[in-house]
């Protein structure tokens, strides 16, 4: 994926042997450019521009903007939603089929003799796999010793339950320190996952990193 910027007189070409990176240390560019993303995500009009295979995209669809990790949770609310449609085709296969009619049948007979121990006329609608399997709390664990550990796994799970995304990291050097950071790029890079990392100031250059400077001055430095 390509993305550019107004302002930036770059075309950053996400997914290559090396993580592109974006240092932008002029606050007013800083804060244009992270607010243009974030206007575009919510269904607005904005100036960045996404492609792929010189396609321009849907920016709503084909990015998304990580700027807070502590905490940083996995398990959204969209994702979530398509892991669940997901079990529920999975439940209706060939092999799962019976056992499934059973189970939500019998679990319709149990509600019903509940209502039927009520006052009044109470009706149970038919019970449907997903509200079963959003019933049942389905999530992904969310226990991890290093970020860079739950980044990569949530990669992997938008890419296999939405959609390949071109993810938007924003100041994530002052959460992972250099030695973490150069394998956390590794395997970004091994695994194909589009990512752009930008930071409101330089920190040490990894190896994996290829660095872009937009100055205080709004001089650029490639």
């Amino acid at each position: 994926m390509r993305i550019v910027f107004e302002g930036i007189n770059r075309c950053f070409e996400c997914c290559e042997d090396k993580v592109k990176s974006l240092v932008i240390e002029n606050p007013k560019l800083f804060y244009k450019i992270i607010t243009d993303i974030e206007w575009q995500l919510e269904g607005n009009q904005g100036t960045c521009i996404v492609s792929k295979d010189d396609k321009v995209l849907d920016t709503a669809k084909s990015i998304e903007l990580i700027t807070q990790f502590i905490p940083f949770d996995i398990n959204k609310k969209t994702l979530i939603n398509k892991t669940i449609a997901e079990m529920s085709k999975i439940a209706v296969n060939d092999f799962n089929y019976v056992r499934s009619t059973e189970l939500l049948s019998e679990i319709e007979r149990y509600c019903n003799g509940l209502a039927f121990e009520m006052s009044g006329n109470i009706e149970i609608g038919p019970i449907g796999m997903d509200a079963l399997l959003k019933a049942s709390g389905v999530k992904f664990a969310d226990y991890y010793e290093l970020l860079s550990e739950k980044l990569l796994d949530y990669f992997e799970l938008v890419r296999r339950y939405e959609t390949d995304k071109l993810f938007v990291l924003v100041n994530i050097h002052s959460y992972i320190d250099c030695i973490e950071i150069t394998q956390f790029l590794k395997e970004i890079v091994k695994h194909g996952y589009n990512v752009l990392l930008i930071d409101g100031r330089e920190y040490e250059l990894s190896e994996m990193e290829e660095r872009y400077i937009v100055d205080d001055d709004l001089c650029e430095i490639s």
